[in-house]
């Protein structure tokens, strides 16, 4: 069952810029992954799944496409334990790194 599905042209800040101020903060190695988020309407478990639930389950996938590169996989699996402001962001925010900006 698809439950989204967007292209990079619907995002509000490009590839680019993304890749930008990723940068800005933390060295972005070849491979690494950025992930940005979800397309409108299907954050925060806002969608029906078959399980029952809104938010992804251990056992299901996700994959994204690239035309002409290729698709990217995962299978979810259960966390140990569940952060505890449940944003998905385990960074600290962007204004600490940067003092007085």
């Amino acid at each position: 069952m698809t439950v989204q599905e967007a292209r990079a042209g619907d995002m509000i800040h490009n590839i680019p810029e993304l890749i930008e101020y990723a940068s800005s903060l933390i060295t972005v190695f070849p491979g690494d992954v950025l992930q940005s988020g979800t397309s409108g309407g299907t954050g925060a478990g806002r969608v029906e799944r078959a399980t029952g639930s809104g938010y992804l389950q251990a056992g299901e996938t996700i994959s994204a496409t690239i035309e002409g590169i290729g698709t990217l996989t995962h299978t979810v699996v259960a966390e140990e334990s569940v952060p505890d402001d449940l944003s998905g962001a385990q960074l600290p925010p962007t204004r600490t790194y940067r003092p007085g900006r």
